[in-house]
């Protein structure tokens, strides 16, 4: 963590704006660990391909739409089972979110130097 006297005057810092995904906690390996368990659903276990489609340069990183077209491209599509591994891929990226060490410290650290925080 790094460390900076914000109470520098010169500085006039009153407010710290964050980003949650990647600041607050590793993002990137929720949504791994999700794709892992949408394929594993469908049996093909080839969770970094689905995770591909995610990092295609013409869609949203959070559009659901993505597990439709990686089901699509396997013959795989039923809205049932789109609809099934939608709720899995969400699920499970909420459930296994965890903060970064030292984020609740930091964070109420700032608080206690009357900064306002808004993320």
């Amino acid at each position: 963590m790094v460390s900076i006297d914000i109470r520098d005057k010169r500085r006039n810092i009153e407010a710290v704006i964050f980003d949650m995904d990647n600041t607050f906690f590793d993002f990137i390996q929720a949504k791994i660990i999700a794709c892992e368990k949408v394929t594993e659903r469908i049996g093909r276990n080839d969770g970094q391909e689905l995770l591909n489609y995610f990092l295609r340069d013409d869609v949203n990183f959070e559009d659901v739409e993505c597990i439709a077209d990686y089901l699509k491209d396997r013959d795989s599509y039923d809205e049932e089972i789109f609809q099934e591994c939608c709720k899995i891929y969400e699920d499970i990226k909420l459930n296994t979110i965890e903060l970064y060490d030292g984020v609740e410290e930091t964070l109420e650290d700032l608080k206690n130097m009357g900064l306002k925080l808004a993320v």
